[in-house]
């Protein structure tokens, strides 16, 4: 009897760590409109890696590494989901809605932004050098200051 626990456990772990998949794929692999958002935003640099991944729980996503360093990640369709300046100034040309760059030069001017991020929830996210997390509502609307 206490064998069926454990065996169930067992299974349940062989199923899950057999449907991850991480795979480093080749840049043209990537979307179309992912490799366009790229070329757009950060000419003058060079993807170094594209991981694809899939998961039990997750649709299927990209993560990509730029030569300076940035890391992007896409939607399986190839919308952008983050981008991490990993402590740099990101291009306010990937900032949307365009609401949020508004706010941010108006309150905190002195500030740049280091990462953006599109939630699922239909909110935005953005860190900014101080360390302060802003949350934004689908239209770019002010919502919060996160923790």
């Amino acid at each position: 009897m206490k064998r069926t626990p454990i065996a169930l456990l067992g299974l349940i772990f062989l199923f899950v760590t057999a449907c991850e998949k991480e795979k480093i794929v080749e840049s043209g692999e990537l979307p179309v409109n992912a490799q366009t958002f790229v070329t757009t935003h950060f000419s003058g640099e060079t993807i170094l890696q594209v991981k694809k991944e899939k998961d039990l729980l997750q649709k299927l996503q990209y993560e990509v590494i730029l030569s300076n360093n940035y890391e992007l990640e896409f939607k399986e369709t190839g919308e952008i989901k983050k981008v991490d300046g990993n402590n740099k100034s990101i291009p306010e040309s990937v900032i949307t809605p365009p609401a949020i760059l508004d706010y941010v030069t108006a309150n905190f001017e002195d500030q740049v932004i280091y990462s953006w991020e599109k939630n699922t929830n239909d909110t935005y996210e953005i860190e900014l050098a101080n360390g302060l997390d802003l949350i934004f509502d689908k239209d770019g609307a002010f919502l919060r200051i996160d923790d």
